[in-house]
């Protein structure tokens, strides 16, 4: 099965694959891409513009690659996509993906990104708390 996980920053999607994944599973998260392009001790979310955009294009063709080789073989693929546009969603399900958003509350999620997050990703979480976008997305399938 292709997973499309989904949810706010700081929402637990990274968590919710790491406990659901099997061994030989394929997982596609743009931060653990990030850091495998980045020196030993980055931190979690904190690189540079240059690393994020070359991993954003890794993501597209691993996620690409993946969906391929699934429908032959005999594992899993997990994708963490926090916020999918409409279009994004709409191939997913298209490819027969399940698409499931991780939700938690507003609180947890401004305590966890405050804590765990770079001020550029908090100000990205409150961008999309304050929007009804992301849940329109997912509401309308």
């Amino acid at each position: 099965m292709i997973h499309v996980i989904t949810g706010h920053i700081c929402a637990g999607k990274s968590t919710h694959v790491r406990q659901h994944a099997k061994a030989g599973d394929v997982i596609v998260d743009m931060d653990r891409l990030a850091l495998a392009i980045c020196p030993e001790d980055t931190p979690h979310h904190e690189y540079p513009q240059h690393i994020r955009e070359i991993a954003r294009r890794a993501r597209r063709a691993i996620v690409d690659d993946a969906i391929r080789r699934h429908r032959h073989g005999t594992f899993d693929v997990w994708i963490v996509h926090a916020y999918p546009t409409t279009q994004e969603v709409t191939y997913y399900l298209t490819i027969g993906a399940g698409v499931k958003e991780i939700r938690c509350d507003t609180a947890t999620l401004i305590q966890r990104a405050k804590s765990q997050r770079p001020r550029e990703m908090q100000n990205v979480l409150a961008s999309r708390l304050a929007s009804s976008e992301h849940a329109d997305i997912l509401h309308d399938f």
